[in-house]
């Protein structure tokens, strides 16, 4: 089974450039298409001018608000604050958003003191993936690296919070 010849820049064009290099044998393992989830077309064949990741170590964090009230309002957005407050998760959820914000600041390529975190907003979408929001001097970065869109993906457990940003230009 051959694979068929994707977009470059997809993610299963980036699969079959890795899969490459591979014997025949296990070319013949990989599935001739990729999960539906997968398919973005909002994001297909837009260049990526920035990529970022995060993990937060969950209960670090909590001490880190138990001790440090004032850190919500510096960090977070009222609407961040909304999307997590009574979540039996509450911890989790915004430990992953402080993840993602980490995550935007490596894609900006900036130090975490050249943006604000406040000024990184982290959108929830019902039945949709994360989506982001910047203000102040991280949108005025964001700009200036061309970049126009955002590829979110969060996650955690009790333990570990993560992010995967990545950042698209039109």
């Amino acid at each position: 089974m051959a694979l068929r010849p994707r977009h470059p820049g997809s993610l299963s064009g980036i699969l079959d450039e890795l899969s490459s290099g591979l014997p025949d044998d296990l070319h013949q393992k990989l599935p001739e298409e990729l999960p539906g989830e997968l398919d973005r077309p909002e994001l297909s064949g837009r260049p990526m001018v920035g990529i970022g990741i995060d993990l937060v170590d969950v209960q670090r964090f909590g001490n880190v608000l138990t001790r440090t009230p004032r850190f919500l309002v510096r960090v977070f957005t009222d609407g961040e604050l909304a999307a997590s407050t009574g979540r039996a998760d509450e911890v989790g959820a915004l430990a992953a958003r402080f993840a993602a914000k980490e995550a935007v600041v490596k894609c900006l390529a900036g130090g975490i003191f050249a943006q604000r975190l406040v000024d990184i907003e982290v959108i929830s979408t019902p039945g949709g993936p994360p989506s982001l929001r910047l203000f102040g001097a991280a949108k005025r970065q964001a700009d200036a690296l061309g970049a126009s869109s955002w590829a979110v993906s969060l996650s955690h457990d009790r333990s570990v919070a993560g992010a995967v940003v990545v950042a698209l230009a039109d």
